[in-house]
């Protein structure tokens, strides 16, 4: 082994951060790296460490100081861009986090994070084209993501476009079968298409996967007296009744359901002969 290398100031300083990092000391690790990157100016990944742990203290404000800063110092440094584009977003100035984002795209058309982000900006502030193209994109370059088939079907449905709605919920439960709220997502898409049966089908495969979510229990309920309404089929509106009673034992505070039960368990008295 040759001669162990000395450590400087700034290595020092760069421990005593890291180590502060790992117990979740955001601060003390902040100021740790700054003194870090005072000892050595060339030492950028200071300033890196520094941010991750002003992020980690949601200190917004000064982290996004130290990562124009970076961007300044390399514009080619892709990572510290996008990482000024999230803090951006997380203070609210949306249209310097669209730009970041956008000239980073004219860099690198499948920088997927980047333009996933994208359209999670232009869906949040209600632009729902701009979002839908991004989505798109997204979806392309990896049709696997099921959270971005999530995000464009909610954009469609805002957008009045329901069938096209229902067709990615339904890829984006068959990537994530397990999961009860893509079913949910895929009922409430296939009611607005006007697909009841789909739409049945699904809710019930969500309070499968969901059996103790009182909320799942009633919307199957009200999906089963919509169907009942529509077919005339007596056992769907028992079916709904059976689900609302499970709502109940589940969650107790619900007087609507139990108006409900009320109004379809009923009987109505028979009429009286020459009446």
């Amino acid at each position: 082994m040759g001669p162990k290398r000395l450590q400087g100031p700034c290595d020092s300083y760069l421990g005593e951060g890291l180590r502060a990092l790992a117990k979740g000391e955001n601060s003390l690790a902040a100021e740790a790296f700054y003194k870090a990157f005072e000892t050595d100016p060339t030492r950028i990944d200071a300033l890196k460490y520094m941010c991750e742990a002003l992020l980690a203290e949601e200190s917004y404000d000064q982290a996004v100081q130290i990562y124009e800063m970076l961007v300044e110092m390399d514009r080619q440094d892709h990572l510290s861009r996008f990482n000024l584009a999230v803090v951006y977003s997380r203070l609210k100035r949306f249209g310097e986090a669209e730009q970041v984002y956008a000239e980073l795209l004219c860099e690198r058309q499948d920088y997927v994070r980047a333009r996933y982000n994208l359209a999670v900006l232009y869906q949040g502030q209600g632009k729902l084209s701009e979002a839908a193209k991004q989505w798109q994109e997204v979806i392309r370059q990896s049709p696997d993501l099921s959270s971005a088939r999530a995000c464009l079907g909610q954009v469609y449905l805002d957008l009045g476009q329901a069938r096209r709605a229902m067709l990615q919920y339904a890829e984006a439960a068959k990537l994530r079968p397990k999961e009860a709220g893509a079913w949910t997502n895929l009922a409430e898409a296939s009611k607005a298409a006007g697909f009841l049966g789909r739409a049945h089908v699904a809710m019930q495969r969500a309070v499968e996967l969901s059996s103790e979510d009182a909320g799942l229990w009633r919307r199957l309920g009200q999906l089963q007296l919509q169907l009942h309404r529509s077919t005339g089929r007596r056992e769907l509106l028992d079916c709904a009744c059976e689900s609302w009673q499970r709502s109940l034992s589940l969650d107790g505070n619900q007087q609507d359901v139990r108006d409900w039960l009320e109004t379809y368990r009923t009987p109505r008295p028979a009429t009286k002969p020459g009446k």
